[in-house]
């Protein structure tokens, strides 16, 4: 039994070391990171702003809340998985890290130099 079990082990080894074979000896992750942002003029309010650890497939929400006198853009970064990168609420599907981030812009932009109004 012993010897077997030595066997098993060898081959292991010699599989994990890239010895001409294509495996990975890693496990899968089973949590992901989640770093959230914004920018000036409104703040991430769920599940806030900063770094957050999440199982594999959990699906999070994100809650974006503009200053007065400012308005929600889009959501920016990695965001492959977002239900929409246009609404100010949306949601993440966790499989892999992400940086996402909040933008905002004011309400009433000046209008480009030379046009008047």
């Amino acid at each position: 039994m012993t010897r077997k079990l030595m066997l098993v082990a060898l081959i292991a080894l010699v599989l994990c070391t890239g010895l001409g074979a294509k495996v990975s000896c890693t496990a899968p992750a089973t949590e992901w990171r989640l770093t959230v942002k914004s920018t000036e003029g409104g703040s991430v309010t769920t599940p806030g702003e900063g770094v957050f650890w999440y199982n594999a497939g959990e699906v999070v929400v994100l809650a974006a809340v503009p200053e007065p006198g400012y308005r929600f853009v889009k959501w920016t970064g990695r965001v492959y998985t977002m239900s929409s990168t246009w609404i100010a609420t949306a949601s993440i599907t966790m499989d892999l890290d992400y940086t996402i981030t909040a933008n905002f812009a004011p309400l009433h932009e000046s209008p480009p130099v030379g046009i008047t109004m």
